[in-house]
Order: structure tokens, then C-alpha cells, then sequence
């Protein structure tokens, strides 16, 4: 895994960090200003990885019969969406992060708050299929799961992922940002790499750090670490957070998509699991667990696109030599802290 890493870093990727069930690793910078080194427990942006946290939290509600799947969504945009369709990225819904004028403020102002329903006005109620035809990955999807969830409880869509699962599943490195440009604590700095020369950056690589995480909010706006999104994704896998009969939902694909109920099914070479990718700008991650819990392999880089055929492949290496890594029988299964960490520039 550290040698596929270090590969990963040399093919252009500032810094990257790997976690598996036995380890945790990590190469290269993670803060071009200062110099320091990438490390396993630096805080990240995880981007769509919070859409597994919105979707337990939906089907916590569900469980307590306070919402259920095929309850229509009065504010939709677009009549006939369910919260079904919501979660598994059925509702024909276009994709509010393709309109330029999301980032267009922050060019200015790092701290520009978007509201939801600002973010919904951006697809302005276009459909791209009728609701429940076509699979058809959309953020805009989760922006209106986040509203399901306030109207329900009558709290904030961060208060109830923090109550519900941050806190009891001791999750000390994941936090859920509403307002402010900054990461608090040790993180990792975020990068746009391979830029064009007119962005004034001899080199191509532009700290994007410091951006407000409302332009994801409940489609990508948490903070997490490698360590802390394989604990959550092992309760999620295993029964410590949904009902059997959820947990089984969750992972019933839809058609040939690939994708459940929150999280979609991942097959790569050597792997085959569940999980979730999360891009958010200068952030690249990607996670995934065996279905019994066992196996898993969680990356994360600071920045939000793989830059070569070679950091491609050094990625899916690493993936493959973290998910490979089995704790012994004897071992707790619930063990979440890396035997060792090694940092290399």
C-alpha cells in the first residue's frame, strides 16, 4: 500500500492517505504552504461521502415511522418524486452543481453561503426522465433529502447526522460544516491540479482550501478523516446502525446502476464491496467495505482529480493492497486505530 501511494504521489497527486483494516498510510504533502507531510489522521473534505451519512439518517426515519420510502415530496421541484427516488437517484432531477453560477461568487468571497433552496433554484424544476424510469446521479437528489429531514424533525439536517451518528459511533474526526471556508484542526489543504496557464499559477496547482461547504450541504459538505469513514461504513455494513431489513435495502440495486439506497456497489480488480466516491473541489476520496465488514480500503487525496493513466492505476493499487489486508480472527473487528503510520515525502 505505501508503495503504490508513493507511485500515486510521484504520477502528480499532491498528497494522498490510505487506510485499511490493519493500517494506516500516507504520502507525500499535505500542505504545499508549510511543507507538512500528508497524515493519516489529517481531516478532509469528503464530498459525496456524505450522502451514505443522509441516507442513515433518511432510513433511521423510516425505521421510527416518522417518513417512508414512498412518501411523496411535496417540495420537489418537480411533482411525483418519492423519498425513494430521492435516495437511490431516480427522480429525473437535473444537476444543480453543472450551473456555473454555483462557484461563480467564490472567485471573491470564500465564504458565500448558499441556501438549499437557492441551490434547488438552479435546476429551476428541470427533469431530465420521469420520476422513477431512469437512474440518473444527480447532488440534487440529497439537497432535498437534507430538507426532508428538517421538515421531519424539526432540526437542522447537520444536528440529526451529528446525534444520530457522529457522536455515538465516536466519529471524532468528522464534523458537518454549515457556514465558513475553513477546516478546523489538522486537514489536508485541497488542490485544483493541471491548471491552464491563464489561472496565473506557474505550476499549475491552485489552493482551493478555503470554500464554503454549503455548495455541497447534504449532497457533500462534511469533513471526515480515512479512519472515522471506515468505522462508519463497517457500523453501516453490520447492523449497528439500520435494521436488517434497511441495512438490506440500502444494498438492493437499482437495475443495472449499481447504486442502493445510499451507497452504490464497487467492483474493481481484487475488490468488490459497497461504498461511495466523494469529489468535492481540491478533494478526491473513495471507500469501500466488504459486505460482511471485514475488508476494507478508504482513499483520500487533496485533490479532486486523478491526473494520469499512471495515478489511475497507482490508485486502484492502492485500493486493491488495502482491501486485501484481513485482521487476524482474534482481532477485534471493531478496531479502528492503524497498528503503524508511515508518512513519506
Amino acid at each position: 500500500m505505501q508503495e503504490a501511494l508513493d507511485r500515486l504521489v510521484r504520477a502528480g497527486v499532491p498528497g494522498a492517505v490510505a487506510y485499511s483494516r490493519l493500517a494506516g498510510r500516507a504520502s507525500g504533502i499535505g500542505d504545499r504552504r508549510s511543507g507538512a507531510p500528508a497524515r493519516v489522521g489529517d481531516r478532509f473534505r469528503i464530498g459525496s461521502n456524505t450522502k451514505p451519512f443522509v441516507a442513515a439518517v433518511v432510513l433511521q426515519l423510516v425505521a421510527e415511522g416518522r417518513l417512508a420510502l414512498n412518501d411523496a415530496v411535496t417540495f420537489a421541484p418537480a411533482p411525483g418524486i418519492t423519498v425513494r427516488h430521492l435516495l437511490q437517484h431516480t427522480s429525473g432531477l437535473a444537476e444543480y452543481s453543472n450551473d456555473p453560477r454555483l462557484l461563480a461568487p467564490y472567485t471573491t468571497d470564500p465564504d458565500h453561503h448558499w441556501e438549499p433552496r437557492d441551490l434547488l433554484a438552479l435546476v429551476n424544476g428541470a427533469e431530465t426522465a420521469t420520476p422513477g424510469t431512469k437512474f440518473a446521479y444527480a447532488n440534487t437528489n440529497y439537497i432535498l433529502l437534507g430538507l426532508v429531514i428538517e421538515a421531519v424533525t424539526g432540526n437542522s439536517a447537520a444536528e440529526e447526522v451529528h446525534r444520530r451518528l457522529i457522536e455515538p459511533l465516536r466519529l471524532t474526526g468528522t464534523s458537518f460544516p454549515v457556514r465558513g471556508a475553513a477546516i478546523p484542526g489538522r486537514h489536508l489543504r485541497g488542490h485544483l491540479t493541471n491548471l491552464p496557464t491563464s489561472y496565473g499559477v506557474p505550476d499549475g496547482i491552485l489552493d482551493f482550501t478555503d470554500l464554503s461547504p454549503s455548495i455541497g450541504w447534504t449532497a457533500g459538505g462534511m469533513v471526515s478523516t480515512v479512519t472515522d469513514l471506515a468505522r462508519f461504513h463497517r457500523a453501516l455494513l453490520t447492523g449497528r446502525v439500520l435494521s436488517p431489513e434497511l441495512g438490506r435495502a440500502m444494498i438492493a440495486e437499482v437495475g443495472s446502476s449499481g447504486y442502493g439506497l445510499g451507497l452504490r456497489r464497487i467492483i474493481r480488480p481484487g475488490i468488490t464491496g459497497w461504498g461511495h466516491d466523494g469529489r468535492f473541489p481540491g478533494y478526491l476520496s473513495i471507500v469501500v467495505t466488504s459486505d460482511d465488514g471485514v475488508r476494507q480500503a478508504v482513499v483520500a487525496l487533496n485533490t479532486d482529480r486523478v491526473l494520469s493513466p499512471e495515478a489511475e492505476a497507482a490508485t486502484g493499487d492502492v485500493l486493491e493492497a488495502a482491501f486485501s489486508a484481513v485482521p487476524a480472527p482474534a482481532q477485534p473487528q471493531d478496531n479502528d486505530t492503524p497498528k503503524q503510520s508511515h508518512t513519506r515525502q
